[in-house]
């Protein structure tokens, strides 16, 4: 039994539903007359406050919870109406949404040459990782957008890598259409012609002939497989340039040669390739500078103690191979910068004696050597300083003609005896430059690159008598020409002391028989013999020619011995091959089978072993055999 106070109110109305109730029941703190709901109450009698039993009160609660339960269903239930519409509108949207807006400004990508065996993988490399900065700025999401277009074309080329050949054919490129429509439209197509223009012609025109020239993906992709990063040839071509590299003899060139092997060794790794021993680099690395060292003496030594230091030659490791490599580097740069001037410039060095560089006269021209240049006239500078120095004494002398009058004569030289001298410094420059201009027309010997045999006058008459005959093509004319050769090779043409062609030397065979070194520089030629030395050349007319008659006569001497030495030695095999001829009729049979093999075979060998083995010719004369 639930009581209830004096206080407490009911509704009068009978016909109340459970919620008009609990509505009722919630205003019954209120007033004691209930103004507030405007319903009329009345109060229970004192007899009468235990009216409503346990039972009732248990069904009221039953139908509140009740009523509780079925308003969070229907909660739910909007609330999930409302989710599907959302869900529908975001579906809608997306399918309707518009196009990628390009941004204008971007046209223009970094162009990429056409395929090069030796360095098409690092080029392409290097190219892509250019397009990451315009592609990403070509829309608003275009930064994702590329990424998964390289995703797509990278995983393609990996599958294509990997395939065996015939199966590489039947591979398509691969493409995802929704990068390529809808929202993308617009951005694929702007790609992908701005990856046409910065293409090759040839590669363009392979990406036409297969259809592939509106999907980015499918660009890409050929790109890949034609420059083949990471494949075999990029493989073999790192490993030589780490094995192989080529020797420089600049110190500009040895730097930009060194961050280039840096550069071929990271890559190595980034790829997977198993770089080779570290003996093996570090040989690598000093042939790369040994030409820088051999012109700088204090490099080599300092190179030598921190190759000792690092123990390069003993016990060679990776870290060890690395930091030779700095040090290689660091030495070229600083060679580079102390360079003086002289050596990177044709002016030459106007400090002469005063010179803090060392300077090498090797392959400098002797009339330059005044100045330590390669291109100095002595002659020309004399002149204009006796010039200035005539004008500069004139002038002097003229303005100091009174006082020079009152001091002792005896004392101070006149100016006739001061022009005379200068006259004649004068006549010594011009001479100095008569003589050079004398020797520029003497008649050198020519050295011919096409030339085989050499071509000098006789030396007298026996000697061209003694000649034979031969039929000579001469440059440039089909026909053959009758001239006379001696037995040591020689073409003779006249006789000294007439009217006689140019001597030739034949270039090929001054490095071929006689190990001469030949380098050409900016000045001419540098022509060294192993035991004569340097021999002095010049160019006339773009020709070399030898300018020394003396040295052109020993090395055409030289060419003819080697040449006499050489027909004695095929002599010599000749006599050495008769000899085994007839060392081998000991083993056949006898003189008479041999002879009759002769008749019936007619073989020559039947028929001399014959006479060798017959005893009936024995006394008879080689010769007549």
């Amino acid at each position: 039994m639930i009581g209830l106070t004096v206080g407490n109110r009911i509704p009068k109305e009978i016909g109340l539903t459970v919620g008009d109730r609990d509505r009722a029941y919630s205003g019954l703190g209120q007033t004691e007359q209930g103004h507030a709901r405007g319903v009329e109450y009345y109060s229970l009698p004192e007899g009468d406050k235990a009216l409503r039993t346990d039972e009732e009160e248990g069904q009221e609660s039953t139908q509140l919870e009740a009523s509780k339960i079925d308003l969070i269903g229907i909660l739910a239930a909007g609330m999930r109406q409302l989710q599907d519409a959302q869900t529908k509108a975001f579906e809608k949207r997306r399918a309707t949404a518009e196009p990628e807006t390009v941004k204008p400004g971007v046209s223009a990508l970094p162009t990429l040459k056409a395929p090069d065996p030796e360095t098409s993988p690092v080029e392409v490399q290097d190219w892509l990782q250019l397009l990451q900065a315009p592609m990403a700025d070509l829309s608003d999401s275009s930064h994702e957008w590329w990424e998964r277009i390289q995703e797509i074309a990278t995983e393609g080329y990996r599958q294509w890598a990997q395939a065996a050949p015939m199966e590489r054919l039947a591979m398509r490129p691969p493409r995802d259409k929704s990068l390529e429509e809808g929202k993308y439209a617009r951005l694929n197509s702007r790609a992908a012609s701005m990856l046409l223009s910065a293409l090759d012609e040839s590669i363009r025109a392979d990406l036409v002939s297969r259809r592939s020239t509106q999907s980015t993906s499918q660009i890409l992709y050929r790109i890949l497989t034609l420059y083949q990063p990471g494949g075999e040839g990029e493989k073999k071509l790192i490993l030589d340039k780490l094995q192989c590299p080529v020797k420089q003899d600049d110190p500009a060139k040895a730097a930009q040669a060194l961050r280039e092997w840096e550069r071929w060794h990271r890559r190595a790794a980034d790829i997977g390739v198993a770089v080779p021993d570290a003996t093996v680099l570090s040989r690598a690395l000093t042939t790369l500078m040994q030409g820088v060292l051999d012109g700088y003496p204090e490099a080599a030594f300092r190179t030598s103690l921190i190759r000792n230091s690092l123990k390069l030659d003993t016990r060679p490791t990776s870290e060890n191979v690395a930091a030779f490599h700095r040090h290689l580097l660091q030495e070229a740069k600083e060679d580079l910068q102390q360079q003086p001037r002289h050596q990177r410039q044709q002016a030459g060095c106007k400090k002469g004696v005063n010179c803090p560089f060392a300077h090498e006269w090797g392959q400098t021209q002797k009339a330059g050597r005044q100045k330590g240049g390669e291109s100095a006239e002595q002659a020309e500078d004399l002149k204009k300083m006796i010039e200035d120095a005539s004008k500069m004494l004139k002038t002097m002398i003229a303005s100091n003609a009174g006082a020079t009058q009152s001091s002792s004569t005896s004392a101070v030289p006149t100016y006739e005896s001061i022009q005379r001298q200068l006259d004649e410094l004068k006549l010594k420059a011009m001479k100095v430059e008569k003589r050079a201009d004398k020797e520029d027309d003497e008649v050198g010997v020519l050295l011919d690159s096409g030339s085989t045999h050499v071509l000098r006058p006789a030396r007298s008459e026996a000697e061209r008598d003694g000649c034979k005959e031969v039929s000579v093509t001469l440059a440039g004319d089909e026909k053959r020409t009758p001239l006379h050769q001696t037995p040591a090779g020689s073409i003779i043409v006249g006789q000294k002391g007439e009217d006689e062609a140019q001597t030739i030397i034949p270039f090929g065979k001054l490095i071929e028989v006689l190990n001469c070194t030949v380098k050409w520089t900016r000045s001419g030629l540098f022509l060294k013999h192993p035991t004569h030395g340097r021999i002095k050349t010049r160019l006339k007319g773009g020709c070399p020619e030898i300018t020394d008659a003396g040295q052109a006569a020993k090395i055409i001497s030289e060419l003819e011995m080697k040449r006499v030495e050489e027909l004695e030695a095929r002599t010599a095999s000749l006599r050495d091959q008769l000899n085994a001829i007839r060392m081998m009729e000991v083993r056949d049979s006898d003189w008479r089978v041999l002879l009759a093999k002769y008749v019936v075979q007619g073989k020559a060998v039947d028929g001399l072993q014959a006479l060798y083995k017959s005893s009936i010719f024995s006394d008879c004369p080689t010769r007549f055999v």
